[in-house]
């Protein structure tokens, strides 16, 4: 379970915004979010054991996250690890809907991908949905479609919606958005309504929300992207922090 909510061209100074919750057992080694020295011009969190990551952006201004696609089937041992699609795409030329269609969805289990150039976001899964490019707008995404009615999701979007509105969609605030312990209400259409797993911040002995991130990229080429950490019981453990310009920024929006 995992949640990333992502504000495209909503403002003309802040043409990207993203805040996204990390869910993943406590067990599994992470690095923290860092420059790779072996990728130079990629800051992410990396995961040690397959070593690719969920969430990631490049020094050129490619944006990459993923979530898993819940299908109620155990993957297969065979299977690739979904963490290398983010790496990729943050070192391929190609646009976001190129590589989407170019890309092999059988060789992973079920995902979710989010993926900019700096210039179109595109997103896709390897289940029931057709890639697509997407508009400008406020996108939810969790375990399972694009803006799938789960309450983790419809929660966290009207409320970044209302920091927008209100100009107050800095990174204090979106880490806030994000630490919501809230339950999903009996008539959720959550696959775990009422459990843990229902809220956007998931504390659980075993599982649960291990990292919160949150981008913003400026119209100019500025870039900030934070990292939060947590223990399993939820308190807080570290913060990273980088501030970059792009390489190419886009100056203007299109339109």
């Amino acid at each position: 379970m995992c949640l990333v909510l992502v504000a495209y061209e909503t403002r003309p100074e802040l043409p990207l915004l993203v805040a996204a919750n990390r869910d993943e057992y406590h067990a599994r080694p992470t690095d923290p979010l860092h420059w790779w020295p072996d990728k130079p011009g990629i800051v992410a969190g990396r995961d040690r054991q397959a070593g690719g990551t969920w969430l990631g952006i490049s020094k050129s201004g490619r944006f990459a996250c993923v979530t898993n696609y819940r299908t109620g089937r155990a993957p297969a041992d065979t299977l690739r690890s979904r963490g290398e699609l983010i790496t990729a795409f943050l070192e391929s030329p190609l646009t976001p809907m190129a590589f989407l269609d170019d890309l092999a969805g059988s060789r992973y289990a079920g995902f979710n991908l989010l993926l900019s150039d700096g210039r179109t976001l595109a997103y896709g899964n390897n289940v029931d949905t057709e890639p697509r490019e997407l508009g400008h707008g406020i996108y939810g995404l969790a375990n399972a479609d694009l803006d799938a009615p789960w309450h983790k999701s419809l929660i966290s979007k009207a409320a970044l919606d209302r920091l927008i509105a209100d100009d107050r969609a800095d990174s204090d605030a979106l880490f806030e958005l994000l630490g919501n312990r809230q339950t999903a209400p009996a008539d959720a259409h959550d696959e775990h309504p009422h459990s843990a797993l229902s809220a956007p911040f998931i504390v659980l002995p075993e599982y649960g929300t291990r990292s919160s991130t949150t981008l913003r990229v400026a119209a100019g080429g500025a870039v900030e992207i934070r990292e939060r950490r947590y223990s399993a019981d939820g308190r807080e453990q570290g913060e990273n922090t980088e501030t970059f310009r792009l390489q190419s920024p886009r100056s203007t929006l299109p339109g």
